[in-house]
């Protein structure tokens, strides 16, 4: 087994440096961890984030661009507070609405010809009364925002009182709490019936430091005890205490060493066996309020990656630096020379790390890619089962079977009917960004960029345009470190299983026994239950699977 004792020893590789990589490894530094590389296949960091500036001093988003909702949005929220958002009244856009429609956009048939107004306006006021249509269903209330509602909390006890001051913080101005006693506190009192010192006749201690909100702010009050006798574990034993049995005769000293080393291995078995992570869910009121809303940024994505690569030491970040294979169950095996770390990861340049856990951050489409070959021992068929029902976008190997040659050719010389539309791009007003999907994206991409861009000018709306100076093309599918765009559920696939297994450490819980727990994690927007595809869906599972492992040592 590793000789890690504790957070500061623990060696842990997190492979890519996308937002779920650099989450991970940020709340690692933070809660303490000291031995902390992130290995990153590009010479850039942000995996499908990309800020560029190719025409001009601004920014071009190559890859995301905008924060996908706002209220629960860890982006968005750090975003705000740095003050990196567009300013102004259309710094924000919501999608699909009919107040985005304006005189200014303009629909086009296959022929060339352009809708009509009238028809344009039918279609959105249509799509408007779908969306409000389940918001209401889903909120099942007439109130319009927090600061319309009516919330009423039975009971002053921590629960009621921490609901009432949040919902407060978050703007929510009609909160009321009924409490039956003639006191606040519920299972809290704390009273003074013998002298000027207090003495609790209901709860006594702050159980837990770590991750627990109220000794956090019992610190920062400057209201816990000082001195060694303040905090006293539930299973220390000093030769002040002392036990008796049923006739009153002591207990030895001994016995009770015996005893006390049994329960506490026990406790930690438990503790081990409990560790789950946690579910962070969406309702569906909540999505339709919040997913169509579009907040871009001021300085494009990279800007947040900035904040984040603050936390981490110089070195923290290795590029060029492809995964080969990760070697993990080594100390069982003994395929690790001394045997004191449980995985290895070797990169294609023939560097090897060894460590006492792996974060895998990869995209969905490098695991279909790679995922067979890149795991020694192989992963689990459920994982594998995944990663297959998944999809993420078209990718190089997908094959389409067809009755004739003609008909392949057929969908080649019409690819651009693929094109969902253009749009204008934030910072640069006399670009145009073209959106494109399936077979036909991969067919594009190998594509010149010169014959893109003359059938993307001439075939559309059979104006006449000035000359395209400069292109620009993504080429995400060809991208062998990505291969593809995000996450999508097939019909038929259950999500909520395929994510799940997708996100599941190795080893199984269920087969860990003599093993170390925890050997290779998995985070990425794919591994996200409610938000695949977003930025803030990777971000929160880098953080879950950091605090998966903080959690790991807390017990």
């Amino acid at each position: 087994m590793s000789s890690c004792s504790g957070p500061e020893d623990a060696k842990v590789v997190i492979v890519g440096s996308g937002f779920a990589g650099l989450a991970a490894a940020a709340t690692l530094v933070k809660a303490g961890f000291e031995n902390v590389l992130v290995l990153e296949a590009k010479e850039r960091i942000g995996g499908r984030v990309h800020t560029i500036k190719p025409f001009t001093e601004n920014i071009i988003e190559v890859g995301a661009n905008w924060i996908h909702g706002q209220k629960g949005n860890p982006l968005y929220k750090i975003a705000k507070k740095k003050n990196l958002l567009c300013e102004g009244p259309s710094a924000s856009k919501n999608m699909c609405q009919p107040r985005s429609v304006t005189p200014q956009d303009y629909f086009f048939k296959e022929d060339g010809k352009q809708v009509s107004k009238t028809v344009v306006d039918q279609v959105c006021s249509h799509f408007s009364k779908l969306t409000d249509k389940l918001k209401k269903a889903a909120r099942m209330s007439s109130c319009s925002g927090p600061e319309d509602a009516k919330v009423v909390i039975v009971g002053s006890g921590f629960s009621g009182l921490a609901a009432a001051a949040t919902l407060v913080k978050a703007g929510f101005e009609n909160v009321l709490v009924l409490e039956a006693k003639e006191r606040i506190g519920g299972r809290v009192h704390t009273i003074k019936p013998f002298t000027e010192n207090i003495i609790e006749v209901g709860a006594n201690w702050i159980h837990g430091q770590k991750g627990n909100p109220l000794y956090k702010i019992a610190k920062e009050e400057n209201l816990l005890s000082e001195g060694t006798s303040a905090s006293k574990k539930s299973r220390s034993v000093t030769s002040e205490d002392y036990f008796f049995k049923e006739d009153a005769k002591q207990v030895s000293t001994k016995l009770v060493d015996q005893v006390c080393s049994h329960f506490s291995k026990l406790t930690d078995k438990a503790f081990d066996e409990e560790l789950e992570r946690k579910h962070r869910k969406l309702s569906l009121g909540a999505y339709l309020d919040d997913a169509f809303g579009e907040s871009p940024l001021a300085a494009g994505y990279q800007a947040i990656l900035d904040v984040l690569l603050k936390d981490l030491p110089s070195g923290t970040i290795q590029c060029n630096a492809p995964v080969k294979s990760i070697r993990w169950d080594l100390v069982k095996k003994g395929h690790c020379e001394d045997q004191r770390y449980p995985v290895q990861v070797v990169c294609e340049n023939g560097q090897s790390f060894e460590a006492d856990h792996v974060i895998v951050t990869v995209s969905l489409g490098v695991l279909k890619d790679k995922a067979s070959t890149m795991f020694e021992p192989p992963l689990p068929q459920t994982k594998m089962s995944a990663i297959k029902n998944l999809d993420f976008g078209k990718r190089p190997e997908d094959k389409d079977v067809y009755e004739s040659l003609s008909e392949e050719e057929a969908w080649k010389k019409t690819w651009f009917k693929k094109i969902t539309g253009f749009d204008t791009v934030a910072r640069h007003p006399t670009a145009l960004c073209g959106w494109i999907t399936g077979r036909e994206a991969l067919y594009m991409e190998k594509l010149q960029d010169s014959e893109i861009r003359d059938i993307c000018v001439r075939s559309f709306t059979g104006w006449s345009v000035p000359e395209v100076s400069k292109t620009l093309i993504s080429r995400w599918g060809s991208d062998s470190h990505v291969r593809g765009s995000y996450t999508f559920i097939p019909d038929g696939v259950d999500g909520v299983k395929a994510h799940k297994a997708l996100a599941s450490p190795l080893p199984p819980k269920d087969e860990s026994r003599g093993r170390k727990h925890l050997q290779v994690l998995f985070a990425g927007e794919a591994t996200h239950e409610n938000f695949y595809t977003t930025t803030h869906g990777a971000y929160l599972t880098g953080v879950r699977e950091a605090e998966r492992l903080i959690s790991y040592y807390d017990d």
